[in-house]
């Protein structure tokens, strides 16, 4: 039984050329390919590939959000990033691999498929080569890897009928997610308009690295500006600021000057940075305006003690719904808590932000 392999590329020609490569080659079991990152997802969430190859540049979202969601659900998975050879420079490749790419090769044109073959060849040798012993002699079997979560179920966006909005205003909207954020981010943030009334802060659970590529990729998808948080950011209006991998992101104001510290303090809940260290320092603020929370797809219960204490103070706290979610565990410990006000879709969810925002502004489509 050999690897099987994933093939993501837009371009037909260069999908069935790939394909073919593979298919050629005997350490190889399976070969599937597909044209979308949308496909990518629902194909790899059974788990079974060892090896993605895939296109940098997809047309339904980014190569490298794509990138950095699949190994982050599947860590021993092994991704080749495919980069037409124009584009192909030290920095993309610095950058792809920061994103956790294994290696980062030309995209084959009409006449490169031997070429390709070469490549490809010396790459799954030297992967080969470098799996333990026992591994090699069992063929590489499903024992070997790790499980990823079911896809998402896809639903049909809609508003909640939800219940009224709270009778105070907010001044900032926090935002906690772990597995399956990338995407789910890529979904509500670029829906979100550029005069979006509040600071939005968003902890993601990342390692160091990944999240400066993935602001950078949703600040090019949106109206809004989207920057890796740095410390003594000026909190400002129309911004969401993404907590840096490895340290803890907390809010500090003086007067009426709202900053941004980051913190290289223990992990809570096992994670650094950690929505309930945010969601604490926010708690201290008490201000005529209160927090506007949003609880997202994740495993455990980061955000759930942190929403507690705002509780205490003004805030209301959506939580993402469980079939929008690829894992429901941190909304579900909000819920099961008594601590939210409103279970949202996915695709509700920036219509709904908008709507408690208590501004007539119109969405992105």
């Amino acid at each position: 039984m050999g690897l099987n392999v994933l093939v993501v590329e837009n371009d037909r020609s260069c999908r069935r050329s790939v394909r073919d490569v593979l298919a050629s080659l005997l350490v190889i079991g399976e070969v599937e390919a597909v044209g979308k990152g949308q496909e990518a997802l629902a194909s790899s969430a059974c788990g079974k590939f060892d090896i993605i190859v895939l296109d940098a540049e997809l047309p339904d979202m980014l190569g490298r959000t794509l990138l950095m969601t699949l190994k982050l659900a599947q860590p021993d998975l092994q991704v080749i990033a495919l980069v037409p050879e124009r584009d192909l420079d030290e920095a993309t490749a610095t950058d792809l691999k920061s994103c956790g790419a294994w290696d980062v090769i030309v995209r084959p044109s009409a006449h490169g498929v031997d070429e390709l073959q070469s490549m490809i060849r010396a790459l799954l040798g030297s992967l080969w080569d470098g799996r333990p012993r026992e591994v090699r002699r069992r063929g590489w079997t499903g024992d070997t890897r790790r499980r990823a979560r079911p896809a998402p179920v896809k639903r049909r966006p809609s508003r909640p009928a939800g219940r009224p909005a709270p009778d105070h205003d907010f001044w900032i909207t926090v935002v906690a997610v772990s597995t399956g954020g990338p995407m789910a981010l890529g979904e509500l943030v670029p829906r979100l308009p550029a005069d979006y009334p509040h600071p939005i802060l968003i902890v993601q659970h990342m390692p160091p690295f990944f999240t400066a590529t993935l602001a950078r990729d949703l600040d090019a998808r949106s109206a809004l500006r989207v920057v890796e948080a740095s410390e003594g950011d000026v909190l400002a209006a129309g911004t969401a600021y993404l907590a840096p991998g490895g340290v803890h992101m907390v809010v500090r104001r003086r007067g009426d000057v709202a900053r941004i510290g980051l913190d290289t303090g223990p992990p809570v809940n096992n994670c650094r940075p950690s929505a309930d260290v945010l969601f604490r320092s926010l708690g201290g603020i008490r201000d005529e305006a209160g927090v506007l929370a949003v609880v997202m797809t994740g495993m455990g219960d980061d955000g759930c003690e942190g929403v507690r204490f705002l509780k205490t103070g003004k805030c209301c706290c959506l939580t993402q719904s469980a079939g929008s979610c690829v894992v429901h565990g941190m909304p579900r410990a909000v819920k099961e808590a008594g601590l939210s006000d409103e279970s949202v879709p996915l695709h509700g969810l920036a219509r709904r932000l908008v709507d408690l925002s208590g501004r007539p502004l119109s969405l992105r489509s």
